[in-house]
């Protein structure tokens, strides 16, 4: 017996609902449809027939809201970054991956969904309005906890840090309504955006259709013709800063892989760091796995390499590489080469890339499955393992706090650094190196940069290698570098503020 019609209309209209969440993911301009989407899934929510209808139309809105959000997992294509004994790219691989998350995602929509029917049913609507951004946050940290949980492998980690789809990411567009995100980052914003939303219900439910429509129409034109309006309450330091310079690459995934790709990669860098040293920096941040220096025999001995080379600086010099430990486990370690002190420092990466840096269970699963030489591909590339310096606590009061790539995707995480120490600023070296179109991708990350700038009171600098480097002041505001040199591959610019 097939479902019956009434029942696939309300799973079509959770759809929609969905469409409408995640629109603003895909296209930015569109964020207030997300407040829309809110609207649509209390009202939904709260009217379907059962409380089994309502759990799991809230958990395909959900899903589907969060697989807007992901699309970005197929710019990963082509595997140009594995072996090269596998150069196809499996889309089918991708896709499942890309699925498996959403419903992973979703089922905090799910959760979220059956909560408020409940409290609909037992307690009325203002009960609900007051309770619904307090339910959508746990909500999101309840999709953040089981993506972790759902991605977990041999350099895996359980948290909240996966933060895709939030919804507060939306209102980071509106430049009034962003700085909420002072009082508690995206966590604030989602519970406005969440109040927004089932205000909207609300106050919808209480009048006319006419006037619903009024109503909304009017809150919505009001929204999206304040957007760009900013009473600038937060304000940057007026103490000059530090001059940065960064390093922007563009090194394929092929120049990052192959061997005989390692003397090019390392003469480009040298062109580029004596560059920047001619305008006397106080910092050169480097892209992540940049692999500048020379790592033998420990971060001082790194040190005086770069030392006797580059004829001893004042200057601060952030790089980071791969490094083989002793018990066979590869990290991801930056190197801060402290001309100040005339010593060097090192952190290793915590947070990996699930399916980017090591490989989750699911996926060894599923590979090997279906295509075993990608299974084994994987196995072989994907190898690296959270390191065992992780404090940087240590660390001299005028050195940045050391954010690596996919560490701006958790919430906290440039809140974990300030509360460690007083940092001057936080840098942030990345590299997309493993995928081709980026653009949904970074147009996210900068929302979750700006953000956690704008909560921290704190400036984040990045190196991009295939990225845009950028500086995210306090303020919420967001600027590219003056670039001052260039060469093949690379160039590099300037940051004051």
């Amino acid at each position: 017996m097939g479902i019956p019609f009434s029942t696939r209309f309300w799973y079509l209209q959770f759809t929609f609902s969905g469409l409408l969440l995640g629109g603003g993911f895909l296209y930015p301009d569109l964020w207030w449809v997300g407040l829309l989407g809110i609207t649509s899934f209390v009202s939904l929510v709260v009217t379907a027939p059962s409380l089994r209808l309502s759990a799991l139309g809230g958990g395909i809105a959900w899903s589907i809201k969060s697989l807007l959000a992901t699309y970005w997992f197929f710019s990963t294509e082509p595997f140009s970054w594995l072996p090269a004994g596998y150069l196809e790219p499996s889309t089918f691989t991708i896709g499942f991956f890309w699925l498996y998350v959403g419903v992973l995602l979703g089922l905090g929509g799910a959760v979220v969904a059956a909560v408020t029917k409940i409290i609909a049913c037992h307690q009325g609507r203002i009960v609900l309005l007051l309770s619904l951004p307090f339910l959508w946050v746990l909500g999101e940290l309840l999709s953040s906890l089981l993506f972790s949980l759902g991605t977990h492998g041999p350099g895996g980690s359980l948290g909240l840090a996966f933060s895709f789809g939030y919804s507060g990411y939306l209102l980071v567009e509106h430049q009034t309504l962003m700085l909420l995100g002072t009082w508690g980052g995206v966590y604030v914003l989602s519970a406005a955006a969440a109040l927004l939303g089932s205000g909207l219900w609300y106050l919808g439910t209480r009048e006319s259709l006419s006037k619903r429509a009024a109503i909304i129409l009017g809150a919505l034109l009001l929204l999206t013709l304040t957007s760009d309006l900013s009473p600038q309450q937060v304000k940057v330091s007026e103490t000059k800063s530090p001059l940065v310079a960064v390093v922007e690459t563009g090194f394929t995934s092929e120049m990052m892989r192959d061997s005989e790709w390692a003397k090019y990669r390392t003469e480009r860098f040298d062109e580029a760091v004596r560059a920047a040293l001619t305008h006397d920096p106080d910092y050169i941040l480097l892209p992540e796995d940049a692999r500048f220096v020379s790592v033998s025999g420990g971060v001082n001995t790194t040190y005086d390499y770069f030392r006797l080379f580059y004829g001893d600086p004042k200057t601060v010099v952030i790089d980071s590489q791969s490094v083989r430990l002793g018990n066979g486990d590869t990290v991801l370690r930056a190197y801060v080469l402290d001309g100040i002190a005339k010593t060097g420092w090192s952190v290793d990466k915590k947070n990996l890339v699930p399916a980017g840096e090591y490989v989750p269970y699911v996926t060894s699963l599923i590979t090997q499955i279906f295509d075993p030489t990608l299974a084994e591909s994987l196995k072989q590339s994907l190898v690296y393992r959270p390191g065992p310096e992780v404090d940087q606590r240590y660390f001299a009061d005028y050195l940045p706090g050391i954010l690596f790539c996919f560490a701006s995707a958790d919430p906290l995480a440039v809140w974990r650094l300030t509360k460690e120490r007083e940092v001057p600023f936080v840098a942030h070296p990345i590299s997309h190196a493993l995928f081709s179109k980026t653009t949904q991708l970074e147009q996210q990350l900068d929302n979750m940069l700006k953000l956690q700038a704008l909560f921290n009171q704190t400036p984040i600098v990045s190196a991009g290698n295939l990225t845009p480097s950028a500086l995210y002041l306090p303020d919420g505001t967001q600027s590219r570098p003056t670039m001052v040199a260039s060469g093949e591959g690379w160039q590099v610019g300037l940051f004051q503020w």
